[in-house]
């Protein structure tokens, strides 16, 4: 039976390193997550991980999304682990989060920030809706159309191109690749890793995943305060192997 394509864009683009042995594929093609009941990535779900409840804190963080390192579209090469899973951690005022991961069962947080206010408005599930699905690339003349949205405007695109837009690849998905730029702009973060030599500088992160807050991924009362306003960004620093988790404003 053929199921209808829910799709998530996950977008691999070039290469970045981590400290250790992670680097970044060169030439691996963007892709998108479409439904699948056997998928070997996943979306929400319970937080599954040692590690994953901060010191202090009333919950968890909460499980964004896992990537199966045996996927062909995985974009990390010589990872050493079969999954890398993406936390963020919600129930923070002012969410930001530094982890590294430590096997397929762990992580270890090396920073986040304070849980939340009494009076926070963010959101108070414990996780979001879970599914399962695989890495499919993205035809020629989709990656053109998404292309072309990030320097022009919808009206001046080709109509072929505007439909391929509104079908919601470009803005209301999930996406992977090196060096991406969030709403924002680039990023910067001062790396709170005791251990690297960037250690309380400020660098540009390396933004790898941005996860839109949007209702093709989840209901409403799963973001909270932060639907269809908030892109999650999840990304490296440029010289440790922590990844980094924190948001932009849409």
């Amino acid at each position: 039976m053929t199921q209808t394509p829910e799709i998530i864009a996950f977008r691999p683009r070039l290469s970045f390193c981590f400290m250790n042995t992670f680097k970044f594929k060169y030439h691996v093609k963007l892709a998108r997550i479409v439904r699948a009941d056997d998928g070997t990535c996943t979306f929400g779900g319970d937080s599954t991980h040692a590690g994953a409840h901060p010191k202090g804190w009333k919950q968890s963080l909460h499980l964004i999304a896992t990537l199966a390192a045996s996927d062909a579209a995985f974009p990390l090469e010589d990872y050493p682990f079969t999954v890398l899973p993406l936390y963020y951690p919600f129930a923070s005022d002012f969410p930001l989060l530094q982890y590294r991961v430590k096997s397929n069962d762990s992580i270890e947080i090396v920073h986040v920030s304070d849980y939340q206010s009494a009076d926070s408005p963010m959101i108070e599930t414990t996780y979001l809706p879970f599914f399962r699905g695989n890495l499919v690339p993205f035809g020629y003349e989709e990656v053109r159309a998404i292309a072309l949205s990030e320097y022009f405007p919808t009206w001046a695109l080709d109509h072929s191109d505007q439909k391929l837009i509104d079908s919601s690849l470009a803005f209301s998905s999930v996406m992977i690749g090196n060096n991406l730029r969030t709403f924002q702009g680039d990023l910067d973060h001062d790396c709170r890793n005791a251990d690297c030599k960037a250690h309380g500088k400020q660098s540009r992160l390396n933004v790898f995943c941005i996860v839109p807050c949007s209702r093709d991924l989840a209901p409403d009362d799963h973001w909270g305060a932060y639907t269809d306003d908030v892109d999650l960004v999840f990304g490296t620093c440029r010289f440790c192997d922590t990844i980094v988790a924190t948001n932009v404003c849409t």
